[in-house]
């Protein structure tokens, strides 16, 4: 099998990586890594720095029953309540869909809510997208955000787990943002935006 060079780190590759068949194969209509649910929950571990950092979560707006066995959420919206038809409010935990047009919505909804004053604190669980608008808009609108070392061991419905495929980053809508940073700088790198309440 033929080798090709990556043009920027120099390494080598099988020539099959480069072909728009095998990156066909590997993704999905939307864009993102090949799976047959769009159910992945959030490593428990992530969940206990969660509640440490809001107390009790509010609202869950992007959720399921299965999730919520985790997540234990005071509210949460499912796919049939569709979450983003409905007003939220308080302390938010939302670890959006990862299909393209669903992720645009629920984070741009979250950032005007969180402009209306209704959603008091948040945290935003998502991959790292920094070509997508929707991602520099909550960026820019977040008090810190956590860039998390490796790949998170996402739980998938069927109850087995996998390594996200793509880097994940958490960002923290509040005031508290020293207990952010406390509870989850063990994840990887916290970086506050200026003028960040501490």
């Amino acid at each position: 099998m033929s080798k090709v060079r990556c043009a920027h780190c120099g390494r080598r590759f099988a020539a099959r990586y480069r072909t728009a068949a095998y990156r066909k194969r590997m993704r999905n209509a939307d864009g993102y890594a090949k799976s047959e649910s769009n159910e992945w929950f959030t490593p428990p571990e992530i969940l206990t720095r969660v509640r440490a950092v809001l107390g009790t979560i509010d609202l869950d707006p992007a959720s399921c029953a299965a999730a919520q066995e985790r997540v234990r959420a005071g509210r949460y919206f499912s796919r049939e309540d569709d979450g983003l038809t409905k007003p939220w409010a308080g302390r938010v935990w939302i670890n959006p869909p990862f299909q393209r047009y669903l992720i645009d919505a629920f984070v741009n909804k979250l950032v005007r809510e969180v402009e209306s004053g209704r959603v008091t604190r948040a945290i935003l669980l998502t991959h790292l997208s920094s070509s997508a608008r929707w991602f520099h808009n909550a960026l820019a609108a977040s008090a810190a955000h956590c860039l998390i070392r490796g790949r998170i061991n996402c739980i998938h419905a069927s109850g087995g787990s996998s390594f996200a495929p793509w880097p994940s980053i958490l960002m923290y809508f509040g005031k508290n943002v020293a207990v952010f940073q406390r509870e989850f700088g063990g994840l990887g790198a916290i970086y506050r935006n200026e003028g960040a309440d501490a």
